[in-house]
């Protein structure tokens, strides 16, 4: 391409508007990066700026990286992009954030009532992330399977903006166990053995389906939400 000091003012609106095309219609980030180029070298045509810095941020969440996005009790947010359409992202934290009970007591509960769900859609998305990220979090509704191996009933469907996986999604975004294991156990949200425990992934990324007692505090969150880049 030539330098947009030697384009025309027709041939800097021609690329303009092929490259503006691109980031509203076209998902394929192979194309945004076409678009990134463009508006970076327009050098401040219109509003090129604005669009390359959103186009930069598209490519750097791209399916596959790790990222850092809100910031909690001080430490920035790593998370690997798992899934992306368009402008949308789905962030699972690549590390656990805290440890914390799925549910404050040991009573009969679901994934919809437990206090650790509660604890996500309210003081983590609030502590976490600024208004302006909170604004790009969604919600999203989610499926709440029984227990595969024991039938156990896991309650209805959700509406979600931050939520822990369930059995199945795990296995479906992170087939490997390697890819799941960390130094200590990680909470799902699918129910164990009976309504008084839930499933965990262990240290060697299996999924432990008996499930651990719902009050025990030591057991690791590691939060998914869906962002809308912008």
């Amino acid at each position: 391409m030539a330098d947009a000091v030697n384009m025309t003012a027709e041939e800097m609106e021609t690329l303009y508007e092929e490259a503006k095309t691109i980031y509203y219609h076209v998902k394929d980030i192979e194309k945004i990066k076409k678009a990134n180029a463009i508006f970076h070298q327009l050098d401040g045509y219109k509003e090129s700026a604005a669009y390359a810095k959103k186009t930069d941020t598209m490519i750097e969440f791209r399916l596959g990286n790790v990222v850092t996005f809100g910031n909690f009790e001080g430490k920035p947010i790593r998370w690997k992009v798992l899934e992306e359409n368009g402008k949308i992202r789905l962030l699972f934290a690549e590390d656990i954030i805290t440890n914390r009970a799925f549910n404050k007591e040991r009573d009969n509960v679901n994934w919809e009532k437990c206090t650790l769900r509660r604890w996500l859609n309210q003081d983590f998305l609030n502590q976490a992330f600024t208004l302006k990220e909170r604004m790009s979090i969604f919600a999203t509704r989610r499926d709440n399977p029984k227990n595969r191996e024991w039938s156990t009933d896991c309650g209805p469907k959700t509406m979600d903006k931050a939520f822990v996986f369930n059995h199945d999604e795990i296995e479906h975004y992170l087939p490997n166990p390697e890819d799941r294991g960390l130094d200590e156990w990680w909470w799902t949200r699918t129910m164990g053995h009976n309504v008084l425990s839930a499933e965990c992934v262990y240290m060697d990324g299996s999924i432990y389906d008996i499930g651990l007692n719902i009050a025990q505090t030591e057991i690791g969150v590691r939060p998914c939400i869906w962002v809308m880049l912008r």
